[in-house]
């Protein structure tokens, strides 16, 4: 009987690392943080690229970060791991499923009074590859 109710807490405490706490999915975009007036972190929202001048990411709310390609200072692409499991979770569950990354775009750029804003945005694994090309294109 206490090996069953071990099985039972080990497979209860395990379960929300086997779950999938996605963020971002597909075309979507997430504010994490930065200067922005009016955004508030962690606001969804659609990432447009297609203008040779500026990038513009448009909150669910209807507020726009619009930020000139030619008035980019700084810009990183970084992906981290979603969950921090310490050592022996992170092996132990790295038997079983992949971890999950997340796929930042840190901006820093001058806007149009001059001063220096900062902007980290969260995009989707599948989106962040042909985001990072087109910037990285237009920006250096």
């Amino acid at each position: 009987m206490k090996k069953i109710l071990v099985v039972l807490l080990l497979v209860a405490f395990s379960l929300p690392a086997f779950a999938d706490f996605s963020w971002v999915e597909g075309s979507d975009v997430r504010y994490v943080g930065g200067t922005a007036a009016g955004i508030a972190p962690d606001t969804m929202g659609k990432l447009d690229v297609t203008s040779p001048a500026e990038l513009v990411f448009t909150a669910a709310g209807g507020a726009k970060i619009a930020i000139p390609y030619a008035a980019v200072t700084n810009f990183r692409y970084s992906e981290e791991v979603a969950h921090h499991y310490g050592v022996i979770g992170a092996t132990l569950i790295g038997l079983l499923k992949a971890r999950r990354q997340q796929h930042f775009l840190h901006f820093a750029y001058h806007d149009a009074n001059g001063n220096i804003q900062t902007v980290v945005l969260e995009v989707s694994k599948d989106a962040q590859a042909a985001l990072r090309t087109t910037i990285q294109a237009r920006v250096f």
